[in-house]
């Protein structure tokens, strides 16, 4: 039995052996923490050897006995990684109390062999050593065949014997994956120098010809051959006989400079003149009385508690004001658990006070129905048949008239 007081190692009643064969080795090994008693007590065992791997199990008993907690662990094959001594520390957890143990000595006389495929516990560093040495192995295998096929292929590459391979072509039908060109196929089907050159010089005989034919510089017209455009002559004489801008007259005048003076034009002209004059009033009522989009206000804000004795609700809200009215999206998003009422302030506007005669059912996240009201720009919140769960929240839009 290892005794500890809390955390503090007090002593051993028992051989500081542990295993699961061999002389002098027990097969399972007792703890007492002493002053740690808890109804849900989690324990763990971590474990390291001289090698420098760790392992952590969990005992197969766990309960409480007197004012202490008592732990019993029996040692598995697959629990002992290494000979020799072995540092042990206890862990336990009861809700969010944790308790670590000094760190105890046993010695472990015998253990299963590491080189056991069937072991497969993910903690041992030798395993995971062992399994890396065996991918870097592998990967050697694989690049030793890679180089004996490279080998291969060099050796019937040899340069000397290509022209005398029978896959050779000297046609362009003839050509295959596996041919490669011939001398004769390089001479059909590809220029040689002089070609080349030549038909560089007939591109260039070309080109000048073409240079040859196009039009000189020239200050007219003419000079380029155009016979067919407007000339200075013609385009001076058209802007002399054009209609000069003018704007119209207020009200048509007959013999007026501004053309508007007689004809349908002019009748057309004066009625609607008329017919203006006659709805100025009426327009300019009707623009005076539009609606100004400047009454139209909108923003966003948080929430508080109106009272020390709900602090833990919080909240926030966007709105839109139109005149006397605003509407309010609230987001409710800490209610106080294992409580059926609280309030908060910080709405934008204070609602007039018939409001609070009026209340909202609202469903909750837990679907639950909560009555709402507001006074002033306090927010009330409460439950007609039950408490508020943990982690519960409200979202809802109330519009109202302001003061």
């Amino acid at each position: 039995m290892i005794i500890f007081n809390k955390e503090k190692y007090e002593g051993i009643a028992a051989e500081d052996n542990a295993g699961i064969v061999g002389e002098n080795l027990v097969s399972k090994v007792e703890f007492t923490v002493n002053d740690f008693v808890g109804k849900n007590t989690i324990a763990a065992i971590h474990l390291r050897f001289k090698d420098g791997s760790v392992n952590t199990v969990v005992p197969q008993t766990v309960k409480t006995v007197n004012n202490s907690t008592y732990i019993m662990w029996k040692i598995g094959k697959n629990d002992i990684f290494c000979h020799g001594w072995v540092e042990v520390q206890l862990e336990l957890r009861e809700e969010e109390t944790t308790l670590q143990t000094d760190i105890v000595r046993l010695f472990a006389g015998e253990s299963i062999p590491i080189e056991d495929k069937g072991f497969t516990n993910p903690n041992s560093e030798t395993l995971a050593l062992r399994d890396e040495a065996k991918k870097c192995w592998d990967k050697i295998a694989e690049q030793n065949k890679q180089i004996e096929n490279n080998i291969k292929v060099i050796a019937d590459s040899d340069i000397t014997l290509k022209e005398e391979k029978a896959n050779k072509v000297t046609l362009k039908a003839d050509v295959t994956e596996e041919s490669y060109p011939s001398v004769a196929y390089l001479e059909n089907y590809y220029y040689d120098y002089d070609d080349v050159d030549d038909e560089i010089q007939n591109l260039k005989s070309s080109i000048d010809t073409k240079l040859n034919l196009k039009a000189d510089k020239a200050d007219t017209l003419a000079g380029y051959g155009i016979t067919d455009a407007y000339d200075k002559t013609y385009l001076d004489k058209a802007l002399r006989d054009k209609l000069n801008k003018m704007p119209f007259d207020t009200v048509p005048n007959e013999n007026s400079p501004n053309y508007i003076t007689s004809g349908t034009l002019y009748s057309s002209v004066n009625t609607l003149n008329q017919t203006i004059a006659k709805n100025k009033t009426a327009t300019e009522s009707a623009i005076a009385a539009k609606y100004d989009s400047s009454n139209i206000e909108s923003g966003s804000g948080e929430l508080s508690p109106a009272l020390t004795i709900y602090e833990g609700s919080a909240g926030k809200f966007v709105y839109v004001k139109n005149g006397k009215v605003v509407t309010v999206s609230v987001n409710i998003t800490s209610m106080l658990a294992d409580k059926h009422y609280f309030q908060m302030s910080g709405l934008p506007y204070a609602a007039k006070n018939e409001s609070k005669l009026s209340s909202w059912s609202v469903y909750s996240t837990a679907n639950k129905l909560r009555n709402v009201k507001i006074d002033g720009s306090w927010i009330y919140i409460s439950s007609p048949s039950d408490n508020f769960a943990e982690g519960e929240k409200m979202n809802f839009i109330i519009t109202y008239i302001i003061i």
